[in-house]
């Protein structure tokens, strides 16, 4: 008996397919008999990761936690990351540097330390407050909350004591 061909389908946010409402994040559809149910698959595209290791030789182990660590970075941006993470070491210190990209946004830390999977957590960590306080920034901005420059500005204007010290 010849199997039928899967046919897929990109469709985007909103669409029905088949009755069937899209989930978001580009899913696709795929369908192996017009009779069939339809099935809705999330991409796993939506991400580009690139490890490269200095120095050292890169395990499977070390691939996997890294590659686990910064794809739950992913649920945080609104458009697809691409992000290019360096594992080195240098003398007896362990660099983990990474760099992200996500649409307009970009974001890098590094960090060392005396064990790689600790660098590579800290390292995320501080990727993940940066990409926060980045949405935080957008959110207030979209918001009509006042930027930090212009909160400067008008706390000065406000007090008595002038920048250097002396009052006015």
């Amino acid at each position: 008996m010849a199997r039928r061909p899967v046919l897929t389908k990109k469709v985007h946010f909103g669409e029905q397919t088949c009755g069937y409402p899209v989930l978001p994040w580009g899913c696709e559809v795929r369908v192996t008999h017009p009779a069939s149910r339809v099935e809705l698959v999330r991409k796993e595209g939506r991400m580009n990761i690139t490890i490269t290791f200095r120095h050292m030789e890169g395990t499977e182990a070390v691939k996997k936690h890294t590659h686990d660590k910064v794809a739950k970075l992913q649920k945080f941006l609104r458009t697809a990351m691409t992000a290019q993470v360096t594992l080195a070491v240098e003398g007896l210190d362990h660099v983990a540097e990474v760099g992200i990209s996500s649409g307009s946004a970009h974001f890098h830390a590094k960090e060392h330390s005396q064990d790689m999977y600790a660098s590579i957590d800290m390292v995320l960590d501080k990727l993940e407050g940066q990409i926060r306080a980045h949405k935080g920034a957008n959110m207030a901005k979209k918001r009509g909350g006042t930027t930090a420059a212009q909160f400067a500005v008008d706390a000065e204007h406000a007090s008595p004591v002038s920048a250097r010290g002396s009052r006015s």
